[in-house]
């Protein structure tokens, strides 16, 4: 390992993620939408998932490829961090019954699965700590709206020539 870079994480907190995958062009589109809960693991617990999708919301054929998306979204990483020891929970989402596909839900899972890193924050593991903790990465914070400039909101001024 170059410069002794820690190459894998673990999540900071249990968050929630989404993810939405939608594309038409032309005829048959693609559509795949969850919702999902990742939680930190153990250390060596590795990669965990279950489904709590009851009537109908993602149909069953679908649950694999949902699996799949995390399974290689968390093996690829984030922000150059393989992100091991970590659990997800497949909570809810919605398909379309001509365009989804396993391949629009495997890209849905990947997009929920940065979703939750984003909200829980990385711990990064460092082979030179002895506590294999190297430091925190925290969560984004919400960005308060842009300020529109005083100009923009003033009303027309009468006294201006026409």
């Amino acid at each position: 390992m170059p410069f002794g870079l820690p190459n894998s994480a673990r999540l900071a907190r249990h968050a929630p993620g989404e993810g939405r995958f939608a594309r038409w062009e032309g005829g048959h589109g693609h559509y795949g939408h969850v919702k999902i809960h990742a939680y930190p693991g153990k250390p060596g617990s590795g990669f965990g998932f279950e489904s709590e999708i009851v009537g109908g919301a993602i149909p069953a054929n679908f649950i694999p490829a949902i699996e799949r998306g995390l399974r290689e979204a968390a093996t690829s990483g984030t922000a150059g961090y393989r992100v091991d020891d970590i659990r997800f929970v497949l909570l809810d989402g919605s398909y379309h019954d001509i365009d989804s596909s396993d391949w629009s839900f495997t890209m849905a899972a990947g997009i929920a699965f940065l979703d939750a890193v984003k909200h829980a924050g990385l711990v990064t593991d460092s082979p030179e700590d002895d506590d294999g903790l190297s430091g925190v990465t925290e969560p984004n914070e919400p960005r308060p709206a842009p300020r529109q400039s005083s100009t923009a909101l003033a009303e027309p001024d009468d006294t201006t020539p026409s």
